[in-house]
């Protein structure tokens, strides 16, 4: 293949960031794409905001053309990711985040350069080379991306290694999705199951009315208690700055804010205002309860002392049936209808609504049964979906090499 290395800026018409939007409201107006927008494999709709048309936006440097490539331009994680934008010529916007990359067409075709983008060749050249910054304030040089160097064919072979590439990762990608599907089922499955375990027993037990919506029928042995019957707001523990730092998380309950690389959340330099949680405490991030955002935790650390923190009467309940009934589907819609604000991200909750939450309860000994039998489950399941992640992992890595051989000439296409 007899490539020609050239500046990226020699083969494209327009290279810059989009604009700072003023956000509306209301879901309508111009479409701003935003980086939780933007990801390898298209566009996501459902991250789109918007602005009043009478902004101006439409008239800047923003206004996205059909063939443009997007690329996340800040922060950790998402500095990097690139969509080919396919979305017609409507009035779409980027925001501030966000660069816009226009090829010219007479020199190098849209969904080329973007595989090219997506190398990870040239993954590695962006980061080395074309990112300044540190931890998480890292940002892309619009002038130093227009200034790297790449190796375009001419048109007819571009034209030949986007429909391999097209024609092998839609095949990947079709396995990929029914592997994700796979996933969806197993998680779906394992809610439905608690759910029921911790409002109907494990057995076929006799049923009768709950005398609460969401909660339908519960076993006819068990009763059902307020929170408040079972659980105390905690005192504030604080000044144990030595103690690691403790997240909530929706997937995974109460967990060291260490063991994972996707929280993004920066928590203040002076620790002496978190609060203690011990093993066994329930811990609530207020904020995001509705969509959650509650456990049991079976750590002791710090945590903001935006949360709130609890102790449960372990003479009445025990901890883990606390933690599998508050966190089952069935009360994400109470948490919601307790929470309120001007939107979502911004929602709030007070512990006195929070404490009126109906649980249905049966004896220490059932409740024991009922975790143990869920603990086990939840193994399973958990090496099930381990399994198929580590295999869609696989073909993400797989399709990356495909990618970075075909733009570099590895394979003949």
């Amino acid at each position: 293949m007899n490539n020609q290395a050239i500046k990226l800026k020699r083969v494209t018409n327009f290279i810059s960031r989009g604009i700072s939007p003023d956000y509306s409201e209301a879901d309508e107006g111009i479409k701003f794409i935003n980086q939780a927008c933007i990801y390898w494999d298209g566009i996501k709709s459902k991250a789109i905001k918007y602005a009043r048309k009478e902004s101006g936006a439409l008239t800047s440097k923003g206004v996205i053309k059909q063939g443009d490539i997007l690329i996340n331009s800040t922060g950790t994680g998402t500095l990097g990711r690139a969509s080919l934008f396919d979305l017609g010529e409507k009035e779409y916007v980027a925001d501030s985040h966000v660069t816009i990359v226009r090829p010219d067409q007479q020199k190098v075709l849209s969904a080329y350069l973007y595989y090219l983008i997506r190398s990870s060749c040239f993954q590695d050249h962006l980061f080395t080379t074309c990112v300044s910054g540190s931890t998480n304030q890292i940002e892309l040089s619009r002038e130093r991306l227009g200034e790297s160097i790449i190796n375009i064919p001419d048109i007819v072979t571009q034209e030949s290694i986007i429909k391999y590439l097209n024609r092998k990762i839609k095949k990947i990608d079709g396995i990929i999705v029914m592997k994700n599907h796979l996933l969806e089922l197993a998680e779906e499955k394992r809610q439905n199951l608690i759910s029921r375990a911790v409002t109907k027993g494990l057995g076929s037990n006799e049923l009768k009315s709950s005398n609460v919506e969401w909660l339908d029928k519960i076993s006819t042995n068990w009763k059902v208690l307020p929170i408040k019957a079972f659980t105390k707001k905690k005192k504030k523990k604080i000044g144990y700055v030595n103690e690691q730092l403790l997240s909530v998380y929706r997937d995974y309950g109460v967990i060291v804010k260490s063991s994972r690389n996707d929280n993004y959340n920066k928590p203040s330099d002076d620790l002496s205002n978190y609060q203690l949680v011990e093993k066994n405490d329930l811990v609530l991030n207020k904020m995001k309860t509705w969509q959650g955002s509650l456990a049991v935790s079976s750590y002791q650390g710090l945590v903001s002392p935006a949360y709130i923190v609890c102790t449960l009467n372990e003479s009445m309940v025990i901890p883990r049936f606390i933690h599998y009934a508050l966190r089952a589907k069935h009360n994400i819609e109470f948490y919601r209808s307790i929470s309120y604000g001007v939107r979502p991200a911004q929602w709030d909750m007070h512990y006195q609504d929070f404490r009126e939450l109906p649980i249905a309860l049966p004896e220490r000994k059932e409740q024991k049964e009922i975790v143990d039998y869920l603990d086990s489950y939840n193994d399973l399941v958990d090496k099930t979906k381990n399994k198929l992640k580590q295999s869609i992992d696989y073909l993400e890595e797989y399709k990356t090499s495909l990618i970075s051989n075909a733009v570099t000439g590895k394979v003949k296409v």
